[in-house]
């Protein structure tokens, strides 16, 4: 009996913690990332400039995902108020058929990215958040569907 209620205590508590890793998953900072390159779904082709924007905003999201749909609206605030802040937006996909909609003007999004471009980027779950600084630094990142709070925090991160 002991045995069953310290299981049932171990796995609520890895629950929790599980939870509240994947939460907040944060990259390192100062993490340099490549510069996207690629393709959009019209065919132009992208290679930014490292210091075209004196930030950018990266989201690893699809369509089919129920968490990307969920935090879509807090996304597209923080997406405008970095925009608003003269920073670039580039959303990738696992998969072209799967940008997620509404497409929005002014945002690179990238169907098709290059080969070192996809092997570079530390996105293995929908939906992953990145901000990163001029020289594409890590400077705030989340895993996971975004909270209200998180706006602050992406945004300050910036403004540091």
């Amino acid at each position: 009996m002991i045995a069953l209620v310290f299981n049932v205590l171990l796995l609520f508590a890895h629950v929790q913690l599980k939870g509240k890793i994947a939460d907040t998953l944060i990259l390192g900072t100062e993490l340099q990332l490549p510069l996207p390159v690629g393709r959009t779904l019209e065919g132009q082709e992208v290679a930014l400039d490292r210091t075209a924007s004196p930030c950018a905003i990266l989201r690893y999201a699809s369509q089919d995902c129920g968490f990307c749909k969920r935090d879509y609206n807090i996304f597209l605030s923080l997406e405008a108020s970095l925009r608003a802040r003269g920073c670039a937006s580039v959303q990738l996909t696992p998969s072209p058929r799967l940008i997620q909609q509404p497409v929005q003007a002014g945002r690179i999004n990238l169907a098709f990215p290059s080969l070192s471009f996809a092997a570079g980027m530390p996105t293995s779950s929908t939906p992953t958040t990145i901000v990163v600084t001029r020289d594409w630094r890590v400077a705030w990142s989340k895993v996971g569907a975004l909270a209200p709070s998180d706006l602050t925090a992406a945004i300050g991160a910036i403004e540091r």
